[in-house]
């Protein structure tokens, strides 16, 4: 949301009297929240969406070989299902042949 339109819906909420607990109570309040929503749209916009994704994939990606190098093959395939066990096998020693 651009941070344009949010002035605008907080100019368009103090229209109108609010009266609930926790709630901003004047138009000033309301206003100071701006620069929050603004961060919060920031937070999920797409390329930071896309850079935590690329960081997740490559995660998972280095855990699951960790784990197969370190002969935990069975935690590599059930990895596919809950990744967890990559982090799991990849922490775990190496196993004794």
């Amino acid at each position: 949301m651009d941070a344009g339109l949010t002035r605008l819906a907080a100019r368009h909420a103090c229209r109108r009297p609010i009266h609930l607990t926790g709630w901003p109570q004047t138009c000033r309040e309301l206003e100071d929240l701006v620069p929050a929503a603004a961060l919060a749209t920031w937070l999920t916009s797409g390329p930071l969406i896309v850079g935590w994704s690329v960081l997740y994939v490559l995660l998972l990606v280095t855990l699951g070989i960790m784990s197969i190098r370190k002969g935990h093959w069975v935690m590599f395939l059930v990895g596919f299902f809950l990744p967890i066990f990559w982090l799991i096998g990849a922490l775990l020693p190496r196993r004794r042949r």
